[in-house]
Protein backbone atom coordinates (compact mmCIF):
# COMPACT_ATOMS: atom_id res chain seq x y z
CA UNK A 1 0.00 0.00 0.00
CA UNK A 2 1.09 3.34 -0.71
CA UNK A 3 1.39 5.82 2.65
CA UNK A 4 0.10 9.31 3.02
CA UNK A 5 2.59 12.04 3.75
CA UNK A 6 2.26 12.19 7.35
CA UNK A 7 2.21 8.25 8.08
CA UNK A 8 4.95 8.41 10.76
CA UNK A 9 4.26 12.32 11.65
CA UNK A 10 3.82 10.67 14.97
CA UNK A 11 6.71 8.46 15.24
CA UNK A 12 10.40 8.62 16.60
CA UNK A 13 13.09 6.01 14.53
CA UNK A 14 16.47 5.19 15.69
CA UNK A 15 18.12 3.50 12.85
CA UNK A 16 21.87 2.49 13.59
CA UNK A 17 24.98 1.96 10.51
CA UNK A 18 22.38 4.99 8.70
CA UNK A 19 25.38 7.08 7.77
CA UNK A 20 25.56 5.04 3.81
CA UNK A 21 23.79 2.31 1.97
CA UNK A 22 20.96 0.52 3.39
CA UNK A 23 20.72 2.77 6.62
CA UNK A 24 20.74 5.55 5.07
CA UNK A 25 17.71 4.94 2.71
CA UNK A 26 15.36 3.69 5.89
CA UNK A 27 16.32 7.17 7.34
CA UNK A 28 15.23 8.91 3.95
CA UNK A 29 12.21 6.84 3.54
CA UNK A 30 10.69 7.13 7.10
CA UNK A 31 11.85 10.84 7.09
CA UNK A 32 9.67 11.18 3.84
CA UNK A 33 6.65 10.24 5.62
CA UNK A 34 7.50 12.71 8.49
CA UNK A 35 8.78 10.64 10.77
CA UNK A 36 11.41 11.91 13.22
CA UNK A 37 14.48 9.88 13.05
CA UNK A 38 18.02 9.71 14.60
CA UNK A 39 21.07 8.52 12.33
CA UNK A 40 23.06 6.55 14.57
CA UNK A 41 26.72 5.49 12.91
CA UNK A 42 29.83 5.36 14.19
CA UNK A 43 31.04 7.86 11.10
CA UNK A 44 30.28 10.65 12.64
CA UNK A 45 30.85 12.54 9.45
CA UNK A 46 28.15 10.22 7.21
CA UNK A 47 25.41 10.52 10.28
CA UNK A 48 25.62 14.57 10.33
CA UNK A 49 25.84 14.47 5.81
CA UNK A 50 22.43 12.58 6.37
CA UNK A 51 20.97 14.05 8.34
CA UNK A 52 21.60 17.36 6.73
CA UNK A 53 20.25 15.95 3.57
CA UNK A 54 16.90 15.13 5.01
CA UNK A 55 16.58 18.32 6.72
CA UNK A 56 17.17 20.49 3.67
CA UNK A 57 14.36 18.42 1.97
CA UNK A 58 12.73 19.58 5.07
CA UNK A 59 12.73 16.22 7.50
CA UNK A 60 13.62 15.68 11.13
CA UNK A 61 16.84 14.40 11.95
CA UNK A 62 19.26 14.32 14.39
CA UNK A 63 22.91 12.97 14.11
CA UNK A 64 24.70 10.94 16.52
CA UNK A 65 28.06 9.09 16.73
CA UNK A 66 27.64 5.75 18.45
CA UNK A 67 29.79 2.48 19.12
CA UNK A 68 26.48 -0.23 19.02
CA UNK A 69 28.99 -2.27 20.40
CA UNK A 70 29.21 -0.27 23.56
CA UNK A 71 26.55 0.12 26.28
CA UNK A 72 27.61 3.06 27.16
CA UNK A 73 27.08 4.26 23.64
CA UNK A 74 23.89 2.95 23.34
CA UNK A 75 21.99 4.59 25.98
CA UNK A 76 23.75 7.88 25.53
CA UNK A 77 22.29 7.32 22.04
CA UNK A 78 19.01 6.80 23.70
CA UNK A 79 19.38 9.60 25.87
CA UNK A 80 19.67 11.87 22.92
CA UNK A 81 16.71 10.38 20.99
CA UNK A 82 14.37 11.35 24.38
CA UNK A 83 15.84 14.75 25.11
CA UNK A 84 15.14 15.70 21.70
CA UNK A 85 12.08 13.77 20.59
CA UNK A 86 10.68 12.09 23.72
CA UNK A 87 10.30 8.91 22.91
CA UNK A 88 11.59 6.11 20.35
CA UNK A 89 8.47 4.08 18.37
CA UNK A 90 10.99 2.32 15.93
CA UNK A 91 14.06 0.07 16.48
CA UNK A 92 16.40 -0.44 13.26
CA UNK A 93 19.09 -3.07 14.31
CA UNK A 94 20.93 -2.14 10.72
CA UNK A 95 24.78 -2.31 11.49
CA UNK A 96 26.78 -4.91 9.71
CA UNK A 97 30.48 -5.54 8.78
CA UNK A 98 31.09 -8.23 6.56
CA UNK A 99 35.07 -8.48 6.02
CA UNK A 100 36.00 -12.25 4.79
CA UNK A 101 38.30 -14.19 6.50
CA UNK A 102 38.38 -17.88 5.25
CA UNK A 103 37.87 -20.64 8.27
CA UNK A 104 41.39 -22.07 8.07
CA UNK A 105 43.36 -18.88 8.60
CA UNK A 106 40.42 -16.72 10.76
CA UNK A 107 41.69 -15.76 14.58
CA UNK A 108 38.94 -15.73 17.78
CA UNK A 109 39.42 -12.01 17.31
CA UNK A 110 38.35 -11.72 13.66
CA UNK A 111 34.91 -13.93 14.34
CA UNK A 112 34.54 -12.46 17.69
CA UNK A 113 34.30 -8.93 16.43
CA UNK A 114 31.86 -9.49 13.64
CA UNK A 115 29.61 -11.23 15.89
CA UNK A 116 29.67 -8.37 18.05
CA UNK A 117 29.12 -5.61 15.67
CA UNK A 118 26.26 -7.53 14.03
CA UNK A 119 24.55 -9.78 16.63
CA UNK A 120 25.75 -8.17 20.15
CA UNK A 121 24.83 -4.74 19.32
CA UNK A 122 21.13 -5.35 18.41
CA UNK A 123 20.99 -7.17 21.52
CA UNK A 124 22.22 -4.30 23.08
CA UNK A 125 19.78 -1.56 21.19
CA UNK A 126 17.11 -3.80 21.70
CA UNK A 127 17.93 -4.22 25.60
CA UNK A 128 17.97 -0.20 26.19
CA UNK A 129 15.12 0.84 23.58
CA UNK A 130 12.43 -2.10 24.36
CA UNK A 131 11.49 -0.90 28.46
CA UNK A 132 10.14 2.85 26.33
CA UNK A 133 8.42 0.58 24.00
CA UNK A 134 6.98 -1.50 26.63
CA UNK A 135 5.35 1.63 28.78
CA UNK A 136 3.85 3.08 25.62
CA UNK A 137 2.91 0.08 24.41
CA UNK A 138 3.79 0.15 21.46
CA UNK A 139 6.96 -0.90 19.02
CA UNK A 140 8.82 -1.93 15.95
CA UNK A 141 11.84 -3.58 16.10
CA UNK A 142 13.27 -4.47 12.83
CA UNK A 143 16.93 -5.84 12.52
CA UNK A 144 18.53 -6.54 9.42
CA UNK A 145 20.09 -10.12 8.59
CA UNK A 146 21.10 -11.39 5.44
CA UNK A 147 20.09 -13.86 2.62
CA UNK A 148 24.07 -14.87 3.14
CA UNK A 149 22.23 -17.00 6.09
CA UNK A 150 20.17 -19.27 3.48
CA UNK A 151 23.42 -18.82 0.58
CA UNK A 152 26.64 -18.81 2.23
CA UNK A 153 29.98 -18.46 1.03
CA UNK A 154 33.75 -18.83 1.57
CA UNK A 155 35.47 -16.23 4.22
CA UNK A 156 32.21 -15.07 5.82
CA UNK A 157 31.32 -17.61 8.04
CA UNK A 158 31.46 -15.21 10.81
CA UNK A 159 29.26 -12.91 8.98
CA UNK A 160 26.29 -16.08 7.97
CA UNK A 161 26.71 -17.39 11.46
CA UNK A 162 25.77 -13.42 13.01
CA UNK A 163 22.80 -13.35 10.66
CA UNK A 164 21.34 -16.73 11.68
CA UNK A 165 21.60 -15.65 14.83
CA UNK A 166 19.58 -12.44 14.15
CA UNK A 167 17.10 -14.65 12.97
CA UNK A 168 16.94 -16.52 16.13
CA UNK A 169 17.03 -13.20 17.97
CA UNK A 170 14.47 -11.69 16.28
CA UNK A 171 11.89 -14.66 16.80
CA UNK A 172 13.19 -14.75 20.58
CA UNK A 173 12.78 -11.11 21.32
CA UNK A 174 8.83 -11.16 19.21
CA UNK A 175 8.06 -13.92 21.86
CA UNK A 176 8.61 -12.31 24.76
CA UNK A 177 7.62 -8.21 23.54
CA UNK A 178 4.63 -9.22 21.88
CA UNK A 179 1.83 -8.81 24.81
CA UNK A 180 3.00 -5.02 24.97
CA UNK A 181 2.08 -4.30 21.93
CA UNK A 182 5.40 -4.43 19.94
CA UNK A 183 6.41 -6.64 16.60
CA UNK A 184 10.09 -7.84 15.59
CA UNK A 185 10.82 -9.02 12.47
CA UNK A 186 14.23 -9.03 10.36
CA UNK A 187 14.19 -8.13 6.65
CA UNK A 188 16.94 -10.35 4.72
CA UNK A 189 18.30 -8.58 1.84
CA UNK A 190 20.41 -10.33 -0.97
CA UNK A 191 22.98 -8.55 -2.98
CA UNK A 192 21.99 -4.94 -3.25
CA UNK A 193 23.88 -2.10 -4.59
CA UNK A 194 25.93 0.28 -2.17
CA UNK A 195 27.22 4.05 -2.80
CA UNK A 196 30.49 2.93 -4.53
CA UNK A 197 28.58 0.71 -7.12
CA UNK A 198 25.99 3.08 -7.84
CA UNK A 199 29.04 5.59 -8.66
CA UNK A 200 30.52 3.08 -10.89
CA UNK A 201 33.55 3.01 -8.29
CA UNK A 202 34.02 -0.46 -7.96
CA UNK A 203 36.63 -2.90 -10.10
CA UNK A 204 35.84 -5.48 -12.32
CA UNK A 205 36.56 -8.01 -10.45
CA UNK A 206 33.53 -6.59 -8.49
CA UNK A 207 31.69 -5.85 -10.80
CA UNK A 208 31.57 -9.75 -12.16
CA UNK A 209 30.52 -10.81 -8.66
CA UNK A 210 27.82 -8.47 -9.18
CA UNK A 211 26.72 -9.80 -12.20
CA UNK A 212 27.20 -13.32 -10.95
CA UNK A 213 24.61 -12.67 -8.10
CA UNK A 214 22.07 -11.05 -10.48
CA UNK A 215 22.40 -13.90 -12.89
CA UNK A 216 21.34 -16.36 -9.83
CA UNK A 217 17.96 -14.74 -9.18
CA UNK A 218 15.22 -15.71 -10.53
CA UNK A 219 14.34 -11.99 -11.21
CA UNK A 220 17.25 -10.41 -13.33
CA UNK A 221 17.15 -6.89 -11.46
CA UNK A 222 20.08 -5.60 -9.33
CA UNK A 223 18.65 -4.82 -5.51
CA UNK A 224 18.76 -0.99 -4.24
CA UNK A 225 19.09 0.54 -0.65
CA UNK A 226 15.25 1.74 -1.08
CA UNK A 227 13.70 -1.41 -2.12
CA UNK A 228 14.46 -2.89 1.65
CA UNK A 229 13.76 0.67 2.87
CA UNK A 230 10.15 -0.02 1.16
CA UNK A 231 10.16 -3.31 3.20
CA UNK A 232 10.90 -1.55 6.59
CA UNK A 233 8.52 0.91 6.17
CA UNK A 234 5.55 -1.60 5.89
CA UNK A 235 7.36 -3.52 9.16
CA UNK A 236 7.52 -0.46 10.80
CA UNK A 237 4.08 0.77 10.09
CA UNK A 238 -0.07 0.43 12.20
CA UNK A 239 -0.86 -1.73 9.09
CA UNK A 240 1.87 -4.30 9.83
CA UNK A 241 0.49 -4.73 13.39
CA UNK A 242 -0.47 -8.82 13.04
CA UNK A 243 3.05 -9.39 11.60
CA UNK A 244 5.94 -10.67 14.13
CA UNK A 245 8.63 -12.96 14.41
CA UNK A 246 9.30 -13.26 10.44
CA UNK A 247 12.39 -13.06 8.70
CA UNK A 248 11.31 -11.58 5.11
CA UNK A 249 14.20 -12.42 2.34
CA UNK A 250 14.45 -9.90 -0.21
CA UNK A 251 16.52 -11.02 -2.70
CA UNK A 252 14.97 -10.99 -5.76
CA UNK A 253 14.22 -14.68 -5.92
CA UNK A 254 18.33 -15.60 -5.20
CA UNK A 255 17.74 -18.74 -2.91
CA UNK A 256 15.49 -19.71 -5.31
CA UNK A 257 18.47 -20.70 -7.86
Amino acid sequence: MLFSKDAFADKVALITGAGRGIGKAIAKALANLSASVVIGDINWQGAQAVAQEIESSGGKALPACVDVTKQSDVEKVVSMTLSEFGTVHILVNNVGIYPRHHFDSMTFDEFDNVIRVNLHSAFLCSKVCAPIMQKQRWGRIINIASVRFWVPDHGLLHYVASKGAMVGLTRALAHELGEYGITVNAVAPGGVALEEELSSQIDEERRKAIEEIVMAQRIKRRLRPEDVANLVVFLASEEAWAITGQTILIDGGWVLR
